[in-house]
Parts: C-alpha cells; sequence; structure tokens
C-alpha cells in the first residue's frame, strides 16, 4: 500500500511538470487555446499577444504550484491597453471543491494586479479567465460552476452579492436621530459618525443621555451601562480632537458622576490620566513647534516643562491617595501647598 501511494503521488507530480513545461512553450499554448477556449471568448481576444504572465502578479503559493499557469492576453478592441489573465490549471483528480478554488486563485490574482493598477492610477481590475485541463481517466464527475456548490436558495443569495452593490450601512447618510432610535447599537453608532465632529464635551453629554434613555426603557440595565460608557470613553479619549485642560476634565468627572453615579467613577479617572499623558505628550510637541520660530532648544524645553508640571501634578495626586503628608510631598514635587490641596479636592470630588 506505501509503495502504491507514492508512485500514484510522483504520477500526478510527473503530469504536473509535463503540463507546465509544455504550457510555457506560448505557440503550443496558442495551439491549446484556440482549439479549446470557448469561442465567445476567444473572438473578443488577440491570442498573438499571449504571454506568460509577469510573476508580481502572481503570489508565491501560484508561483510554485506546477498544476497552474497564467497568461496575459490583450483585448482585440482595446490592443495597447487591457490585459485578460487566463489561468490554466492541471487536474488529475477530481474534487467537488474545485470551483471555490479556483475562485480563490482568481481572486489572488486580482487582488496582486489590483495593487499594481493602483500604483498606475488605474481604477478598474483586469478579467480572469479560469480553465481546467482535466487528464481524469473518467468524464469529469462533479460540477464547475462555482453557484452549483450553494444550495438552491443560497444561489440566489450569492447571485445577489456577486452582481449587486453590496449592503453598507453608510452613518454619513443617517439622521442623528433615526441613528438614536437603533437601541443597543445607537451608542456605537452615533460615536462612530460624531466622534470626529465633537468635542469631549458634547459627546460624552450625548452618550450619557442615550445611555440614560436606554436604562429607561430597560433596553439595559446597569452592568451593561457601565460597560458601554467604558467602551465609549476609551473609543473617544483616543478619537476627540481637542485635548481637554485639566480643569475641563475634572468637569466632565463631575457632570458623568451626576448623570450616571453607578457607572462611572473609575473609568473617568483612568480618563483622567491618560489626558494627563496625552498632555505631557503635546506640552513636548508644543514646546518643539515653538522652537521652529523661538529656537529648537528653548522650544524643547518649555515643552518638556510643560509636560513634566501635569506628570508631577499627577504623581502629588497618586502620593496624596497613598496618605503622605503635604510636608514630604512638597518636598519631593515643589508643588505648594496651595497647589496640593486644590489637587486633594479635585481627587476628592472623583467619582471612586
Amino acid at each position: 500500500m506505501h509503495v502504491k501511494k507514492e508512485t500514484k503521488k510522483t504520477s500526478h507530480t510527473t503530469a504536473d511538470m509535463f503540463f507546465k513545461k509544455n504550457m510555457t512553450d506560448l505557440s503550443l499554448a496558442r495551439d491549446f487555446l484556440t482549439f479549446n477556449l470557448p469561442k465567445q471568448i476567444q473572438n473578443t481576444l488577440s491570442l498573438e499577444s499571449l504571454a506568460l504572465a509577469p510573476t508580481e502578479y502572481l503570489n508565491i503559493a501560484l508561483r510554485r504550484r506546477l498544476a497552474d499557469i497564467v497568461y496575459t492576453v490583450k483585448q482585440k478592441k482595446d490592443n495597447h491597453r487591457s490585459l485578460i489573465f487566463i489561468h490554466i490549471e492541471q487536474q488529475s483528480l477530481p474534487e467537488r471543491l474545485m470551483p471555490l478554488r479556483m475562485i480563490e486563485l482568481m481572486i489572488s490574482i486580482l487582488k496582486l494586479a489590483a495593487e499594481l493598477n493602483f500604483n498606475q492610477n488605474k481604477h478598474t481590475l483586469p478579467i480572469v479567465v479560469p480553465m481546467i485541463l482535466s487528464n481524469y481517466h473518467k468524464v469529469y464527475p462533479y460540477t464547475t460552476r462555482f453557484l452549483d456548490l450553494f444550495a438552491p436558495d443560497g444561489q440566489q443569495w450569492m447571485l445577489q452579492f456577486l452582481t449587486q452593490n453590496l449592503p453598507m450601512v453608510d452613518l454619513a447618510t443617517i439622521p442623528d436621530n433615526q441613528i438614536k432610535k437603533h437601541i443597543r447599537a445607537s451608542l456605537m453608532e452615533w460615536a462612530l459618525k460624531n466622534v470626529k465632529q465633537s468635542n469631549l464635551k458634547e459627546a460624552l453629554d450625548n452618550s450619557i443621555e442615550m445611555l440614560k434613555d436606554l436604562m429607561a426603557h430597560q433596553h439595559i440595565n446597569e452592568a451593561q451601562a457601565r460597560h458601554y460608557f467604558e467602551t465609549l470613553v476609551y473609543f473617544l479619549a483616543d478619537n476627540v480632537t481637542n485635548i481637554p485642560t485639566p480643569s475641563e476634565i475634572d468637569e466632565l468627572i463631575a457632570t458623568a458622576q451626576s448623570k450616571l453615579p453607578t457607572q462611572t467613577g473609575e473609568i473617568m479617572t483612568t480618563l483622567r490620566e491618560h489626558f494627563y499623558q496625552q498632555g505631557i505628550d503635546e506640552g513636548i510637541s508644543q514646546g518643539i513647534s515653538q522652537g521652529i520660530s523661538q529656537g529648537i532648544s528653548q522650544g524643547i524645553s518649555q515643552g518638556v516643562n510643560q509636560g513634566r508640571l501635569l506628570e508631577i501634578r499627577r504623581m502629588a495626586d497618586v502620593l496624596l491617595n497613598q496618605g503622605l503628608s503635604k510636608e514630604l510631598i512638597s518636598k519631593t514635587t515643589g508643588l505648594t501647598a496651595a497647589e496640593l490641596e486644590q489637587i486633594k479636592k479635585q481627587t476628592n470630588e472623583t467619582p471612586m
């Protein structure tokens, strides 16, 4: 049994190599296509332009396959521009899912062609003509029609997907008041649509009102509201266009606490720390930008100092929460007693 399997495998490999060696002879390939390519396709092609496809149009797997060969050929009506790819696969054994595999190989050619076309400012895809050469010892027993792989009702669906516009949810075309009717999906849709156009306060205000409405109508419970709010806050923190000041952040935290007391807490504290870090980065960035006009050295120094001050305030906040004395914190950070008192007051007002 083992010997027969090896012999069978060798036979297939030999057939693949024989096929590839012959079909790279373009004169032979033209004759093969002349007698075997469907006439309605052949009549549109200039087979004299037949050439082996450049390797940049083939992925690594397709280049290594002995049983596959890909050509380019020009159309008669547009001899200088349009290329058609002819992909031929030699098949020694029947394969029920052969149409699916051919589609996969076609798509791999189209993806690489699309990348190359994009670089050349072309906006259409080439045509790929698939062919199968079977040397099975019997009549090929399976369908080669892709849609036949689906149940009858599935064929109608796939035909629609392949020939009509794909379903799309274009948020830019949906009014906000309509989005807010989409129950649990409304908050996500609204945030994705409006985050770049809204400041943080406006975004949080709208989101909190939407969450309150969802809870009021019992679409979500408090645990779900907290989960939605947390994911929203992190999303807004990474995407809002303007970094709020520390006082603006504290105002936002207080507002959120008053409107959603059980859903905020540490989430908003995390938001404050996030913007403290962004403030450090922004301070350095602004310092460097100012350095262009005022002197690079001075600009960097100013940026670093601004960022360092925000970091020192954050450090002091942590030390106060750990119970260290104000005197020790003042000596460590250089902040005055009044500044520490202000930080402590802001911390006490922040929901835990």
